[in-house]
């Protein structure tokens, strides 16, 4: 559940269209056409381990002749193997963010300890915390416990 959660997060972030034209790959920001002839579109729903991470679709331009089996076939077994390594991709993605989160937390962490006056450890970690989470206006106190 923790996946799917992640994937539909990652999902809404990003939906690219990738257009190949002759030997160079274009990230687009259009969708594809979807009045294309049926015969020319060509969808297929992504899986790793059981999750659903999307559907896929493949579009020939008009003027190309209808995917055939062969074809179809072909891209099957493509997109089973596309599941892992968009799921691998995502992970390391995640892995990648949390290390540059703790590295910040780490680094707010030792500034503060820099100082032995609570004034100024206060007055550091405001900073810091504005600064690494680029808050334009952030206010802390220290409240009794």
């Amino acid at each position: 559940e923790q996946s799917q959660a992640a994937w539909r997060e990652q999902m809404q972030a990003r939906t690219v269209t990738y257009h190949y034209a002759g030997r160079e790959v274009v990230a687009e920001d259009v969708p594809p056409v979807m009045d294309m002839p049926a015969s020319h579109n060509l969808e297929m729903e992504v899986f790793s381990r059981g999750l659903r991470l999307g559907t896929l679709l493949l579009q020939r331009a008009a003027e190309s002749s209808p995917w055939t089996a062969e074809e179809r076939l072909t891209v099957q077994s493509l997109v089973k193997q596309l599941g892992p390594a968009l799921e691998t991709a995502r992970l390391f993605e995640d892995a990648q963010r949390r290390a540059a989160n703790e590295k910040v937390m780490g680094d707010i962490t030792a500034e503060m300890f820099t100082s032995l006056d609570m004034n100024a450890i206060l007055e550091k970690a405001v900073a810091e915390i504005g600064e690494a989470l680029d808050l334009h206006d952030l206010t802390i106190q220290l409240t009794g416990a």
